[in-house]
């Protein structure tokens, strides 16, 4: 569905032309949505257990998805903490971009553009905030 309104958008878009400023306007509130959408077609990150999203936390930062001190912060905090078992399977599968979704189904990170795993980790950093 997601799929169809887009097309519309777009052929509604290219069918009527623009004109002047609202051609800018317009094109910048398509990119808008087209961005937005992005979104929703991102993995649920909030299935990781604490182990995944130390390790994914760890592939982010370490390929800077995720740049600053609060991501290192949070990772720190994370491993040291004893509830990220940094031998368990799940942190390694994590730090090779693997986001475990729940019912043994992974997501690999590998398979997205770099603004799309940008997104992702800003995802994981913010569920990596909640152990």
């Amino acid at each position: 569905m997601l799929r169809f309104c887009r097309g519309v958008l777009i052929f509604g878009a290219l069918a009527f032309g623009f004109s002047g400023s609202g051609q800018a306007q317009t094109l910048n509130g398509l990119g808008s949505a087209l961005g937005s959408s992005l979104k929703g077609m991102l993995p649920d990150v909030s299935s990781a257990n604490a182990s995944n999203t130390g390790g994914l936390l760890s592939y982010c930062v370490q390929n800077s998805y995720l740049k600053g001190s609060t991501a290192k912060s949070l990772l720190s905090r994370l491993t040291g903490s004893g509830d990220v078992g940094t031998a368990s399977s799940s942190y390694v599968s994590g730090t090779k971009g693997i986001l475990e979704t729940g019912n043994g189904d992974t997501f690999s990170l590998s398979t997205l553009k770099d603004k799309a795993k940008t997104r992702l980790c800003d995802a994981i950093l913010e569920h990596a905030k909640s152990f």
